[in-house]
């Protein structure tokens, strides 16, 4: 069964990726990606996005079901839908985000990381049951992907209809996750390597400017504005810590410059990256500002952090900044 649907849903992949050219949008010159070895339909398909929506789709038409949505797991115990079809498409949208908990397929197959049914939801709780069971919809049928050996996200269908899935329904579905593993796997790879080739051009624009004798300053403030652009995050900071316990920001970028201005100066202590920085002399990150404290806790709390991960600057083997 897998290469025909293989196949089909390399030709549905191929017809969104001409819909789109044909609509004169700008794809980013995203081009095919390979998703298998050999010579299989497998091939040539588009970017993950078109892939897990032509998949979400050839499950609703091949599988007895009315609905299905595909979901990515969070590490803050949530699920973010990437793709959804049939009664779906309006229930979680792509990039819609819930909570997880509670008795539904979404949450069991996260904390099993087993494939998952449930043949009644009168009594479904949590977020994404709850949206669902009001819905009308009276079961589900859940298959986790796994790539690389971890827990990447759930794939579930369902029905309104009072009968029961098939039996083969988990092994059917487990099908379709072994293809959307294979496109997940690719495009982490794919993005994998854009980040490193990104971060080696950031760090030849560095060198480039030390190598020319560019003052300090200017150093430290193009270094934190490549690390801005870089990695995933809203601001940069670059601070040198002083020998009367306080924290002089020399560099600032992202956000706005009103929170830690180049030249401003805190206290280190309390509760936050920059103190435990300071007090370790190792890397560092907390993912949760809810309880920060400290000047620099507090300010970055009130402005709406809810994470950030610092690391030392050594000069000689001694802690210089962060």
């Amino acid at each position: 069964m897998l290469l025909p649907v293989a196949s089909r849903i390399a030709v549905g992949v191929r017809r969104r990726g001409s819909a789109i050219e044909g609509s004169g949008l700008d794809c980013g010159g995203r081009g095919a990606g390979c998703l298998g070895a050999g010579g299989d339909a497998r091939r040539a398909w588009g970017p993950p996005g078109e892939v897990f929506a032509a998949v979400t789709e050839e499950v609703v038409r091949v599988l007895p079901v009315e609905y299905a949505c595909m979901g990515r797991y969070e590490s803050d115990e949530a699920v973010t839908f990437v793709a959804a079809s049939g009664g779906t498409d309006t229930l979680f949208p792509t990039g819609s985000r819930l909570t997880l908990g509670g008795k539904n397929v979404t949450t069991l197959v996260a904390q099993t990381g087993r494939s998952a049914r449930i043949d009644g939801y009168a009594d479904a709780s949590g977020p994404v049951g709850v949206a669902v069971r009001e819905a009308g919809f009276r079961s589900a049928v859940g298959a986790p992907i796994s790539v690389e050996g971890r827990l990447w996200g759930v794939m579930v269908v369902g029905s309104t209809l009072q009968e029961r899935a098939p039996v083969d329904t988990e092994a059917r579905l487990a099908q379709f996750t072994e293809l959307l593993a294979t496109a997940v796997a690719n495009a982490e790879s794919r993005a994998g390597l854009a980040r490193l080739a990104e971060e080696r051009a950031a760090l030849g624009r560095a060198a480039t400017l030390v190598a020319r004798g560019v003052p300090p300053n200017e150093v430290f403030a193009a270094i934190t504005e490549e690390v801005g652009r870089v990695l995933p995050v809203q601001l940069a900071r670059m601070g040198r810590y002083e020998p009367d316990g306080t924290v002089t920001f020399v560099a600032a970028s992202g956000m706005t410059d009103a929170f830690f201005p180049a030249g401003s100066r805190l206290m280190v202590e309390g509760k936050n990256v920059t103190t435990l920085v300071a007090r370790t002399g190792r890397p560092a990150r907390i993912d949760g500002y809810a309880d920060a404290s400290g000047p620099i806790g507090v300010t970055l709390r009130e402005i709406g952090i809810r994470s950030a991960v610092g690391t030392p600057i050594k000069v000689k083997g001694q802690l210089w900044g962060v």
